[in-house]
């Protein structure tokens, strides 16, 4: 593949990342008796897929532009910047994530002519399962900062020796 088109193919990836990131977003919460349009679980499933495919694509650019030949893209230190980086989109949605579950009471001015109407929600990922995946997201990126630093501790570079601040 030429570099331009896997260039296409990464802000495409990036694109169909947010669209899954804000329907998970916008359909894991629904009234108890809303019909389910979306299965976020698959949604999340989704969206882990296409995060590790931006993964490999930006390491293989990166390589390319680095005069690097890639065979296996997770092999390449570029690989772990960015799934680190990509991750932590992940997390902040998830973080921010709706898991309102269960009856919501009436707000104090009620629901159209002062009817105080109680409504039920379901939230398909509930705020136990948010914790556990972000708890697991997190140690995978503390793991690969720590890979990272430990590399970037034995690494030398050039041709910056005689800049200083």
């Amino acid at each position: 593949m030429k570099l331009s088109k896997a260039l296409k193919l990464k802000n495409r990836l990036a694109g169909e990342i947010a669209r899954l990131k804000q329907l998970v977003q916008s359909k894991n919460v629904s009234l108890a008796d809303a019909e389910k349009e979306y299965d976020v679980q698959e949604l999340m499933t989704q969206l882990r897929n296409r995060v590790d495919q931006l993964v490999a694509v930006k390491t293989v650019i990166a390589a390319a532009n680095a005069g690097v030949s890639v065979v296996k893209p997770e092999d390449l230190p570029y690989y772990k910047i960015f799934r680190v980086a990509e991750i932590k989109g992940l997390l902040e949605m998830l973080k921010s994530l709706n898991t309102m579950h269960g009856v919501a009471a009436p707000n104090e001015y009620g629901v159209g002519m002062g009817a105080a109407v109680q409504h039920t929600y379901i939230a398909q990922l509930r705020a136990r399962e948010v914790d556990i995946l972000v708890t697991k997201l997190q140690k995978l990126i503390d793991d690969d900062q720590e890979s990272l630093d430990a590399l970037n501790a034995t690494k030398d570079v050039k041709g910056i020796d005689d800049i200083s601040v």
